[in-house]
């Protein structure tokens, strides 16, 4: 039998099984009645495995053991997308099931630690404990945990594996932003005909030329070599002395009220939700506190956002993938923009943000929000715009 990468010994028959799903499932349901007949174990640990040996929906699980889990996943979340270091950890470990074997298993291979951590689950494991260790009603979960390795590996793949669908529904917001409402006029620029290659390439450096204007100030520039006079130079539009704070557009206010605020659909309004995100008092005048967003979660949403629109720019018209590796640096270049102002107007600003964001209603209410005026008239407009940057360029003028 096969070792796989992550030391968990995989054994592809169990006796009387005729194919490698009955086995499985045969494991699985036996682990299940254990698990149900379980009289040593308090109530709060029992869990409901899924169709793979992991732990199943939530809403399966006991009450408190379903709070548990859910308390970590939200600080998971935080710790990997919202640190106010501006660290991103790489998310490419993939968590393995926390299965328990019996000697038996290994038919001969030698006997490895199945209930090792490693990589992400690492990261899983400290954040689930501080969750259990923050309510005594979570004890019998945390004295599980400390007894049984294999229970600790379970949650803790539980938590690291549910991260996708976090990571992805956020970066989502932003892609629904970018392509639903088609706030910068993508389609316009895109879809209208077909261009040539070339074409195709300034198209898309004046597309995230125009969003950068637009929204977030980008201080480098894209060198590119061609076979054609135009081709030589295409740089990003920089705009380093916009009059107007690039992080004050609505589209900030909007990712920040649809991906960091909850909506309270009854209402039609939202509120926010400190758990899911701090927001902060002004120091200044404690007799008159506002309510201010942190600088962290401008640079979060103008992040997840610049993942939508290269995603486009990239030629993807469906995004829905991060390339995680990116996601540190694109966060770190907002944050440090951001800091470069003084005090006073960024606190001005992180105000508005959250005072617009607490009134955001959707698009049917309020449709001014999701649309704006393109840089230039018309796509022909604004690839002679790009074609002349880069003639300039070329010729030193």
């Amino acid at each position: 039998m096969p070792l796989l990468s992550a030391g968990r010994i995989k054994k592809e028959y169990v006796r009387g099984s005729s194919t490698q799903a009955d086995a499985r499932q045969c494991r699985i349901n036996e682990r299940q009645v254990q698990e149900n007949d379980n009289k040593v174990n308090h109530p709060d640990t029992q869990v409901t495995f899924n169709e793979h040996g992991g732990v199943g929906n939530l809403g399966q699980q006991p009450k408190i053991l379903n709070e548990a889990l859910s308390a970590a996943m939200k600080g998971l979340r935080r710790h990997l997308f919202l640190s106010k270091t501006g660290i991103v950890i790489p998310l490419k470990v993939k968590a393995d099931l926390a299965d328990d074997f019996d000697k038996s298993d290994a038919e001969g291979v030698e006997r490895v630690n199945t209930h090792e951590l490693s990589g992400g689950l690492i990261t899983a494991r400290t954040v689930l404990k501080s969750v259990l260790k923050s309510d005594v009603k979570y004890n019998p979960i945390l004295e599980c945990c400390d007894a049984q390795p294999a229970y600790l590996k379970l949650l803790c793949v539980a938590v690291w594996e549910r991260r996708s669908s976090q990571r992805h529904s956020l970066v989502m917001i932003g892609c629904d932003i970018v392509d639903k409402y088609d706030a910068f006029k993508l389609k316009k620029l895109f879809l209208k005909d077909k261009p040539t290659k070339n074409n195709t390439i300034r198209l898309q450096n004046a597309v995230l030329a125009l969003l950068e204007k637009q929204v977030f100030v980008h201080t480098g520039k894209l060198v590119r070599k061609g076979n054609h006079d135009e081709d030589v130079k295409v740089e990003f539009l920089i705009s380093p002395l916009c009059q107007k704070f690039p992080y004050s557009s609505p589209y900030i206010s909007e990712y920040v009220a649809r991906g960091l605020m909850g909506l309270v659909k009854e209402k039609g309004s939202l509120k926010f939700q400190p758990p899911q995100f701090p927001v902060e008092d002004t120091p200044e005048d404690p007799k008159h506190p506002q309510k201010l967003v942190p600088r962290s979660m401008v640079a979060f949403a103008a992040t997840m956002l610049k993942v939508a629109i290269r995603s486009y720019v990239n030629g993807k018209y469906s995004p829905g993938a991060i390339n995680e590796d990116e996601l540190g640096p694109i966060y770190k270049s907002h944050d440090n923009k951001i800091s470069e102002l003084k005090p006073g107007s960024q606190e001005g600003i992180f105000i508005r943000i959250f005072q617009e964001a607490s009134t955001w209603l959707p698009p049917v209410v309020a449709p001014e929000y999701g649309t704006t005026e393109a840089m230039q008239e018309s796509k022909e407009d604004t690839l002679a715009y790009f074609a002349q940057r880069a003639r300039a360029s070329s010729t030193g003028t």
